[in-house]
């Protein structure tokens, strides 16, 4: 009885174990088969045209198993599928297409490029993403993400949209890092902070603002000369002094002193209209007081103390003669701007450009009713409209119609936005660095 009894237990137990094995197989067979035939249920919401993407057709799948497809309302509105959140279901969002809705998605066309951003703007507290169609009539989209410059700086890499129609990047410099396509704890507030605390000619400083990190530097262009950075409240400045004893590495050396800044200089005074001047800023450039035509000035004038030099239009009441406005009436005000004019072309005599557009680029400006010029596409610069992206001796046309001063060593969009002509990886750069980094990938593929 007792043998009988010990065998009876021991083939339950084995009728168990077996149990347990087949529930174990039965389950092991039942993911395998949901990962191969792709029914695995996953932990987050996929959008196949990368979120709210008007101009792809795309496809939302949440953790459910829901799905929600882009469909075009009628001609002009589309119904757009998203994620919301990372794990939850998929809404609708209706967006009225500007060139019309087909094929379930918004039309792209090269003629009316349009963008699109989701936290509107330069917003670098919320991660968001850029989206529409490019100037060639491509759509895209693209997120906001963390990267590092080229010194290693941590940045983010913000979108936002250009003039409302061209997405752009901006390189925002986070204090506290970057995590997720955000600044970490960051206010929408811009900011600046100055590791040496201000003017301090004699410690490297590092300045860190919204947008630019730069190191007090020596100028490669003048001898003894610091670029000194500081904090203008929350934007970046920089001033440019002589060392007594010269600069190196960002300082000046010797013993501390009061070193020497190089002003900006006007023959004239600044916006003196009735007497002709030029105007010289601390890099070379200037500018000389020129009538535009009989009535019209165009004064060259210091802009601060120690950058650069623009113009300014003034309409002379008693009409303009050798770049100033004459102090008593004249019937016979003739204008004698400084230029050398021929068939093709208007170049004044003292401006210099390091680059030539085709002259279907340069077009004249238009004179308004109040007699002042302005350029309904391209920048003003002397009597020509500029073309978007042309450069002059110190400045480029920018695509919001300003002039703006190019930049060395700071961060840039496009090759004329920097001094040296180079951008790379977003970062101004020299072209013996370029040239280098270049030949050293040459050498290490073995390309000639």
């Amino acid at each position: 009885m007792k043998k009988r009894g010990r065998k009876s237990k021991n083939n339950l137990l084995k009728w168990i174990i077996l149990g347990v094995l087949i529930l174990a197989v039965l389950i092991l067979a039942f993911v395998v088969i949901k990962v191969f035939t792709g029914k695995v249920i996953d932990s987050s919401c996929i959008d196949s045209d990368g979120g709210k993407n008007y101009f792809v057709k795309g496809t939302a799948n949440d953790t459910y198993g829901y799905n929600v497809i882009d469909v075009c309302y009628n001609s002009s509105l589309l119904l757009e599928g998203y994620c919301i959140g990372n794990i939850v279901s998929v809404e609708y969002a209706s967006y009225n297409c500007p060139n019309g809705c087909s094929n379930d998605a918004c039309i792209a066309s090269a003629n009316n490029p349009v963008c699109i951003d989701t936290d509107n703007g330069l917003n670098w507290t919320i991660k968001g993403d850029i989206s529409g169609v490019d100037l060639y009539g491509n759509p895209y989209i693209r997120e906001d993400y963390c990267d590092f410059d080229i010194k290693n700086n941590p940045v983010l890499m913000e979108g936002y949209c250009n003039s409302n129609v061209f997405g752009s990047y901006m390189m925002v410099y986070c204090v506290n890092g970057c995590s997720n396509g955000v600044c970490i704890n960051a206010n929408s507030e811009e900011w600046c902070t100055d590791s040496d605390n201000g003017k301090n000619y004699y410690v490297q400083g590092k300045i860190v603002s919204t947008y630019v990190a730069e190191n007090d530097s020596c100028s490669r262009v003048t001898p003894n000369v610091l670029q000194e950075r500081f904090c203008n409240g929350t934007k970046n400045a920089i001033e440019s002094i002589t060392c007594p004893n010269g600069c190196s590495n960002g300082i000046c050396l010797g013993t501390p002193t009061n070193p020497t800044i190089e002003p900006c200089t006007d023959s004239d005074g600044g916006k003196n209209y009735f007497v002709k001047g030029t105007a010289n800023d601390m890099y070379g450039y200037n500018i000389t007081d020129i009538c535009y035509n009989s009535s019209l000035l165009l004064e060259g004038y210091c802009i601060g103390n120690i950058v650069s030099v623009e113009y300014a239009s003034y309409n002379c009441p008693n009409g303009c003669s050798n770049g100033a406005c004459v102090t008593t009436p004249t019937t016979n005000a003739t204008s004698t701007a400084n230029y050398t004019t021929n068939a093709t072309s208007t170049t004044p005599v003292n401006q210099t450009t390091t680059t030539t557009p085709n002259e279907s680029e340069v077009t004249v400006p238009t004179v308004t009713e109040n007699n002042t010029l302005i350029c309904t596409s391209g920048c003003l610069f002397v009597k020509s409209c500029l073309p978007y992206g042309h450069r002059t001796t110190l400045s480029y046309c920018d695509i919001d119609n300003t002039l703006k001063r190019q930049t060395n060593g700071g961060s840039c969009n496009n090759n004329f936005e920097c001094t040296s002509n180079v951008c790379v990886e977003g970062q101004c750069t020299s072209p013996g660095l370029f040239s280098r980094f270049l030949n050293w990938f040459k050498a290490l593929f073995g390309i000639q």
